[in-house]
């Protein structure tokens, strides 16, 4: 999980990426999704010894991008989202928002180490 000092700088990457170099991440990132759910779908943790994983990654990789997905910039990502044709909701508070987000991964963390001193007791 990623801290908010990360998720901030991520945000201030993804926010100068122009629509193509935008569609590329999502792509990609589709991509390793797709990989994550074909092994935990495998029915044993033979059925993807290292030569298949790379063979799969690697036919991944190969797969051209789809011509259809892909729309020419016509302004950068901080631009359109700066000038949104969606109006804001006045009543969310970035602030309050944070608060709460960072709560609720503060709890992820102490379920999560919780559960990993459970797991080193009962061994």
């Amino acid at each position: 999980m990623l801290n908010l000092s990360h998720r901030l700088q991520l945000e201030q990457t993804i926010n100068h990426l122009s629509l193509p170099d935008l569609w590329w991440l999502l792509e990609f990132i589709m991509q390793r999704i797709r990989v994550i759910i074909s092994l935990k779908n495998a029915s044993s943790p033979q059925e993807h010894d290292s030569t298949g994983l790379a063979q799969l990654l690697a036919k991944i990789q190969a797969t051209p991008p789809n011509p259809a997905n892909i729309q020419p910039a016509t302004q950068s990502l901080a631009e359109g989202l700066a000038h949104s044709p969606f109006e804001r909701d006045a009543s969310f508070e970035v602030h309050r928002w944070n608060k709460q987000w960072d709560t609720i991964e503060a709890k992820m963390k102490a379920d999560e180490l919780a559960h990993e001193q459970s797991e080193q007791y009962s061994l």
